[in-house]
C-alpha cells in the first residue's frame, strides 16, 4: 500500500503478532456459559450476541447471529477493552473483566492464569451477569508460517491484550519464546518502540482496531485480509487471503527484490566507471558506445525479470517447503 514498504520488509529483524484474529481463530465457538445472580442462560447469550453483532473484534465472531431484532443504541467500543451499548433501554457493557468491573463496581475473582481459554464478561449497571469461555486454536497455517520465518533469521515475538493463559498457551504451540499479555493498545506500541530505539527493525501484524497505533507506529506493518478496515487502513501491506502463508513468501520476494536491484545498480556503476572514460579518451566508438549501453540495459532488464518466477505461499502441512522458500 506504501512506498518502501517492500525495502523495509526485506530488512526487518523482529516481526510482532498480534493474537486473536491474527495468530487464531475462534471457529469452535463458545465452549462454556457461566451465569450470576441467577439469570437465565439462553437470555445472557442473547444479549450478548446482540452486543457482539456491532463489534469488529474477532472474538465477537465466536457467538451465534442474534435471533431477536432488540433495538441497541449508543453504541461505543474501546479498543482492547470492549463494548458498550444500550439494549432496550438497559446500558450493558460486554468485553474484559476490568472493563465491565469498572461500570458495575463489584468484586469478582480474576481468571485462572493457568486457563487457555478466554473469557468474555457482560454485565450491566447493577451487577455482573454472565461469563463467556472461549476456546482459540491456532490457524492451521501460522505454524509452517512463523518456523519459516525463524528459519529466515528474523526473531519473534507475540504482544496481545489477551489473558495470560491464552498467550503463552498459543506462543507454546507455536514455538515463540517472548510473548506479552494484558497490553492496551498504547502498550502495544511502547513495546514495539523500545525495540525500535535498540536498533531492531521491526515488523508488526495485527488485523484488530485496537492493533491500528502500533500498525501505524512500527517500521513497516501487515494486516490479515480478514482484519478490520482501519486495521487494514493503517498497515503498509495487507494479506489478500485470510491466513499468514503468504507472509514468508512476501519477505522473500522483499529480499530477493533488493538483492536484484543492488545487482543492478552495481552493474550500472561498474559499466560506466569503465565505459565513460573509454568514450571520453576516444578509445570505444560511438557506436560500440551506444551498442554497449542497450546490451546493459537488456542485461538490467532481464536480470529483474528474474523476479518474475513465483513463490508459491506456505502450506499448513509443508513446513519444509516453507523453510526453503525463506532460504530463497
Amino acid at each position: 500500500r506504501r512506498a518502501g514498504a517492500l525495502e523495509t520488509l526485506s530488512r526487518v529483524t523482529d516481526l510482532v503478532f498480534d493474537k486473536t484474529g491474527t495468530l487464531t481463530e475462534h471457529s469452535a465457538g463458545i465452549q462454556h456459559i457461566e451465569t450470576f445472580a441467577g439469570h437465565d442462560r439462553e437470555r445472557m447469550l442473547e444479549l450478548a450476541a446482540l452486543l457482539e453483532s456491532r463489534s469488529e473484534h474477532p472474538l465477537a465472531r465466536a457467538f451465534p447471529p442474534p435471533r431477536t431484532a432488540l433495538p441497541v443504541t449508543d453504541v461505543v467500543a474501546v479498543a482492547g477493552q470492549g463494548l458498550e451499548a444500550c439494549v432496550s433501554g438497559e446500558r450493558l457493557r460486554i468485553g474484559t473483566r476490568a472493563f465491565v468491573l469498572g461500570l458495575v463496581d463489584i468484586n469478582a475473582s480474576d481468571d485462572s492464569p493457568d486457563s487457555t481459554a478466554q473469557s468474555v464478561y457482560l454485565g450491566s449497571g447493577s451487577q455482573l451477569m454472565a461469563r463467556f469461555e472461549i476456546t482459540e486454536r491456532v490457524r492451521a497455517e501460522a505454524p509452517a508460517a512463523l518456523a519459516a520465518l525463524g528459519a529466515a533469521g528474523i526473531a519473534l515475538a507475540i504482544a496481545s491484550g489477551d489473558q495470560p493463559g491464552p498467550v503463552r498457551a498459543a506462543a507454546q504451540r507455536l514455538g515463540v519464546d517472548a510473548w506479552h499479555a494484558r497490553l492496551a493498545p498504547a502498550g502495544k506500541l511502547e513495546f514495539v518502540r523500545r525495540m525500535q530505539q535498540d536498533g531492531h527493525i521491526v515488523g508488526m501484524v495485527g488485523d484488530g482496531i485496537n492493533d491500528s497505533p502500533v500498525l501505524a507506529g512500527a517500521d513497516v506493518s501487515v494486516a490479515v485480509g480478514t482484519g478490520t478496515s482501519l486495521a487494514q487502513h493503517a498497515a503498509d501491506c495487507i494479506l489478500m487471503g485470510p491466513g499468514l502463508g503468504a507472509l514468508p513468501t512476501a519477505v522473500a520476494h522483499a529480499r530477493r527484490t533488493m538483492h536484484i536491484v543492488r545487482q543492478n545498480l552495481w552493474w550500472a556503476v561498474a559499466y560506466n566507471v569503465v565505459a565513460v572514460p573509454l568514450a571520453i579518451s576516444g578509445l570505444l566508438a560511438p557506436w560500440l558506445a551506444a551498442l554497449g549501453m542497450s546490451a546493459s540495459s537488456l542485461l538490467v532488464t532481464f536480470n529483474a525479470l528474474r523476479l518474475g518466477r513465483t513463490l508459491q505461499p506456505v502450506p499448513a502441512t509443508a513446513p519444509d517447503q516453507a523453510l526453503s522458500e525463506a532460504r530463497l
